[in-house]
């Protein structure tokens, strides 16, 4: 069993981290370093460039619905971390596939 929760736990900081949602639109990284969360999103989105990533993260936050609810965008995102793009190509067909769902 201590087995099993030392798998999960050390998955658990592998994971890429959430975002929070505030009333204007805006997001923020749920992560403590926010360089560190950064780093970690840009490296699940397939891109080593922050000028990609801001704008696929406003997209994405976009095409969760039309009012854009924290739990549907870190789904959406975990979908896409979990499907690895190895590039920033990928990250946005993995968008437009979000956007249709």
């Amino acid at each position: 069993m201590q087995e099993i929760a030392a798998k999960h736990l050390e998955r658990r900081n592998e994971l890429t981290p959430g975002l929070k949602l505030h009333k204007e639109g805006k997001y923020e990284i749920d992560h403590k370093d926010q360089s560190v969360g950064v780093a970690l999103l840009m490296e699940s989105c397939g891109t080593a460039d922050a000028n990609f990533l801001n704008p696929l993260l406003t997209q994405l936050a976009n095409a969760t619905g039309k009012e854009m609810q924290e739990v549907n965008l870190n789904f959406a995102l975990s979908v896409i971390a979990d499907i690895k793009p190895k590039d920033q190509l990928e990250a946005c067909l993995l968008l437009n596939w979000r956007a249709f769902i």
